[in-house]
């Protein structure tokens, strides 16, 4: 029977490949958090425009014959965003892969409904 020599101070060489993978990590994080942090800044931004319509709608409930309640739902609903943006900026948060997503759906839905308010001639 043939034994193996005991070594005992055994080197095992360095895998270069992980140094490679922690440094693509450190990047993809870094490029999230950065993609995140601008996202909810827009979303923030387009909220300028949506808070003040869902108070005034809400204090003149909803105008002449409450055909403004009609656009409450679609304000309220990118003023809820402010709640997952304003989560972004948190530590904890800030490299979510769930709120990437979560904003920047929202970032369409409040732009696409942001460029249809602005662009639509009023009707007088």
């Amino acid at each position: 029977m043939l034994r193996r020599p005991l070594i005992k101070h055994c080197v095992k060489p360095q895998n270069v490949s992980s140094n490679v993978r922690t440094t693509n990590n450190k990047q993809t994080i870094a490029k999230l958090k950065a993609t995140n942090w601008t996202i909810s800044t827009l979303l923030i931004l387009t909220n300028i425009y949506f808070l003040p319509i869902s108070f005034v709608t809400l204090k003149t409930t909803g105008g002449a014959f409450g055909y403004g309640l009609l656009i409450l739902p679609i304000s309220l609903s990118i003023n809820l965003l402010l709640i997952s943006a304003g989560l972004t900026f948190k530590t904890k948060f800030n490299n979510s892969i769930g709120l990437l997503i979560i904003n920047g759906l929202g970032l369409l839905w409040a732009s696409f409904w942001l460029w249809l308010l602005l662009t639509t001639p009023k009707l007088d």
